[in-house]
């Protein structure tokens, strides 16, 4: 059997169609592929980003509550360091009320006659000793006093001098040319106890904090 001119044209457009349509579809897939594959790598991308966004978040967020809480925290403290530097003030002020209202007592004058006794004891071997007191001892007790530093001193000079009324009572003692100083003096002694009283606080504090957590 004869193949005609015409038989040739027909198989040769079918096999280039075949081709053709083979490349195509070739073709095709890898642009699926490719196409598949770069929306896979941008929703990676962008759970990547999502991530590090939502981490970076988390920790702006934990970070904003730790200086809030270090914040309050510290004006916490602050407010209790206030509050009880103002109770300390009350207990001082109130201390030195009742030792000004204990300078007409008998309890008084025996504790400022000891301590006139001590603080010459301390400076026995200067030559002159400079007594400091308040007003109103002076004015009470001159002459009681007097005696009692004629006796201790035994000869050596000493004088009387006008203090401030801040002192409350009590004896601010020095030489003559202030090398030496001794303050016994009510109100330095109820100041140095300032210490002592935040200590005794902050103790008693302490304790009912323990006590309140052991009801709780």
């Amino acid at each position: 059997m004869s193949t005609t001119i015409e038989d040739k044209i027909a198989l040769f457009t079918k096999v280039l169609l075949e081709r053709i349509e083979h490349e195509f579809e070739e073709k095709r897939q890898r642009l699926i592929e490719e196409y598949e594959k770069e929306e896979k790598e941008l929703k990676e991308e962008f759970r990547q980003k999502s991530k590090a966004a939502l981490d970076e978040a988390v920790k702006q967020a934990t970070l904003k509550k730790s200086q809030m809480e270090s914040k309050a925290a510290s004006e916490c403290r602050l407010m209790l360091i206030k509050k009880r530097q103002e109770f300390i003030d009350r207990i001082v002020e109130k201390a030195k009320e009742r030792a000004r209202e204990s300078l007409e007592t008998e309890a008084y004058s025996d504790f400022l006659e000891e301590v006139l006794e001590q603080v010459t004891e301390q400076l026995a071997e200067e030559d002159e000793i400079v007594y400091v007191l308040t007003r109103h001892d002076i004015s009470k007790f001159r002459a009681k006093i007097t005696e009692r530093l004629t006796k201790l001193r035994q000869g050596k000079a000493f004088r009387l001098e006008e203090g401030s009324d801040e002192m409350i009572g009590g004896v601010f003692a020095k030489t003559k040319e202030d090398h030496i100083q001794i303050d016994c003096t009510l109100a330095s002694g109820i100041e140095d106890s300032r210490q002592l009283i935040g200590q005794l606080l902050a103790e008693k504090l302490y304790r009912e904090e323990e006590t309140d957590g052991e009801i709780r």
